[in-house]
């Protein structure tokens, strides 16, 4: 590696590495965050139609039978009297 000189001849110090691998470590890391942060994106919208598909079919439990899929009591209730 050369070493860098001033205007009047004399050397300065110089750190044994070069910039671009610099740039290339951090254009790696950047990219690498970014795929990351997409993939737990998509997990994250994944678990929550997961989590509302979850949700109807509990709520679908919880006011039909499970066996003919007829509305139970609760439901009844629900209906006729407008309470929850």
């Amino acid at each position: 590696m050369r070493e860098p000189t001033l205007a009047a001849g004399s050397s300065i110090g110089c750190p044994d590495y070069e910039v671009d691998s610099f740039m290339l470590a951090f254009v790696l890391a950047a990219v690498g965050v970014t795929w990351y942060a997409v993939r737990r994106y998509f997990e994250m919208v994944h678990a929550n139609h997961a989590r509302e598909a979850a949700e109807s079919d509990a709520q679908l439990l919880a006011y039909h039978d499970p066996l003919t899929g007829l509305p139970n009591r609760r439901a009844e209730r629900k209906t006729c009297f407008g309470c929850n």
